[in-house]
């Protein structure tokens, strides 16, 4: 399957968080609490379910802080063609990166007297699946009872660690979100 890249400007990343609720209401799904994982999914979290309390957690890639290190400035100046170039190559990378079998070490913002019974965990993108895959295991280790879903707006590749219950893209989109250093 080729890949695609979508760019979302604030308006339309608002439109994703609205239709990525609706999808999640539509199953019947109403969380008492969104967890997003920091940093694109903060920005997701927070575009879904006003009202509901949201809490973060930190886990990211390894290769998440050296990419932004050295690419920052020398991406924002690249043509888009080329953006959009480097953006497929580092997915094909991703695709092809044997995942380890043991998952990151994760800090939740709660404990299992939190009194949460539907908990949506909520991340930008699934790439590898491994930082889903660690905060639902974390999460589901703290509350054993509670309901627990997530909601991604991307899934980009088909070996992945962790299925989102939701996402607004199934199908090699990856996304330019408003924050990402080629926007």
């Amino acid at each position: 399957m080729a890949w695609k890249v979508v760019t979302l400007d604030n308006e339309a990343f608002a439109d994703a968080c609205h239709r990525l609720q609706q999808a999640v209401e539509a199953s019947g799904y109403r969380p008492d609490m969104v967890l997003s994982i920091v940093t694109g999914g903060l920005y997701v979290g927070n575009g879904m379910f006003a009202g509901t309390p949201h809490l973060s957690t930190i886990l990211r890639r390894p290769t998440t802080s050296l990419k932004t290190r050295l690419a920052r400035s020398i991406v924002a100046a690249l043509p888009r063609a080329v953006q959009n170039r480097l953006r497929i190559a580092e997915a094909e990378i991703l695709k092809r990166h044997v995942v380890p079998k043991a998952l990151p070490e994760v800090h939740l913002p709660f404990d299992s007297g939190c009194g949460a019974r539907r908990v949506l965990v909520v991340d930008d993108a699934v790439d590898s699946g491994r930082t889903l895959a660690a905060v639902l295991a974390a999460v589901r280790q703290v509350l054993p009872q509670a309901q627990v879903r997530s909601a991604v707006i991307t899934v980009t590749t088909d070996n992945h660690s962790a299925e989102p219950d939701y996402a607004l893209w199934r199908d090699h989109t990856l996304v330019r979100f408003p924050w990402s250093m080629d926007a």
